[in-house]
């Protein structure tokens, strides 16, 4: 798979992210309130980005430098079987026993989740609209924005590092 955006090293809240976009997403996490862990397991043949603690339980996220909406419509004009984002099949393959959350560049729209949840586990005690009133927020371009000042590179933390 090939990336057209570099990977920048980031730390934030002490935690090394291997990239600027994933530390951009625990930022955000936290101004959502959310708890999160970053790698926190090695499932067979992948390991998610971040394991989120929602109300309805443990959410294993995989985060990708994509347009999720844009990487989306790509594949399903390539055919009505397709509509799944071939680049999340690690994370999708495990999403008959976990909740998974696909995410990319940014959180989508106010008014939907932040990204694309994959359909509750077979063994889940909730319904897929509940899932996706737990990983909505209000107005998350804004939330979006200052995470991402809290995690731009700044020259005088740099220096202090």
């Amino acid at each position: 798979m090939t990336y057209t955006i570099k990977a920048i090293p980031t730390t934030y809240a002490g935690v090394n992210f291997r990239s600027r976009l994933e530390a951009r997403w625990a930022a955000f996490f936290d101004l959502c309130g959310w708890k999160w862990d970053y790698e926190p397991l090695d499932l067979e043949g992948w390991a998610p980005d971040f394991l989120l603690r929602t109300v309805l339980g443990p959410v294993l996220v995989e985060v990708k430098p994509y347009d999720v909406v844009a990487k989306l419509d790509e594949e399903l004009a390539r055919g009505p079987s397709v509509g799944r984002i071939s680049e999340y099949d690690k994370a999708a393959n495990h999403g008959k026993h976990h909740q998974v959350l696909y995410l990319g560049l940014s959180p989508l729209s106010d008014g939907y989740p932040v990204g694309f949840p994959a359909i509750p586990p077979l063994n889940a005690p909730y319904p897929y609209a509940v899932m996706l009133d737990a990983i909505t927020v209000n107005r998350p371009e804004h939330l979006w924005a200052e995470a991402g000042n809290i995690v731009q590179w700044h020259p005088s933390r740099r220096a202090a590092a």
